[in-house]
């Protein structure tokens, strides 16, 4: 092998390593990015079913007049009653909704922010 056909081998691992990084939840982006507030009414709930077999995960989503977040575990945000923040969501009521994370779309998977707490006007429902 050249030096020229290492220089762009070397290049291209480079490249898709930045880019599989630039999309992994684990290696950049998931629950790693900002925190931020959202006032929205929910208008549709649903859980999404990614894999297939003995690898089949489910996705806790709720879409929202201001978009999609996802209610989900998480070890590295140390979050673990997604079940029970998502079966206190009601279509039409309007939360302020805390969040963790952008919304990113890559070649492989999709993620949105994850709700990390949840406020209605009654009551406080809080991921942690």
């Amino acid at each position: 092998m050249s030096d020229r056909e290492f220089g762009c081998t070397v290049l291209v691992i480079i490249l898709l390593f930045v880019g599989v990084a630039s999309c992994n939840p684990i290696l950049g982006i998931g629950g790693w990015g900002p925190k931020n507030t959202h006032v929205a009414t929910v208008n549709n709930m649903y859980v999404d079913i990614s894999g297939a077999g003995d690898s089949r995960k489910s996705h806790y989503m709720i879409g929202t007049d201001k978009g999609v977040f996802e209610v989900q575990n998480s070890l590295i945000m140390w979050l673990w009653n997604a079940d029970e923040i998502y079966s206190k969501v009601k279509n039409g009521q309007t939360y302020t909704f805390t969040t963790k994370g952008n919304k990113v779309v890559c070649w492989l998977f999709q993620e949105y922010p994850y709700v990390i707490k949840m406020e209605s006007v009654d009551n406080v429902i809080t991921n942690r």
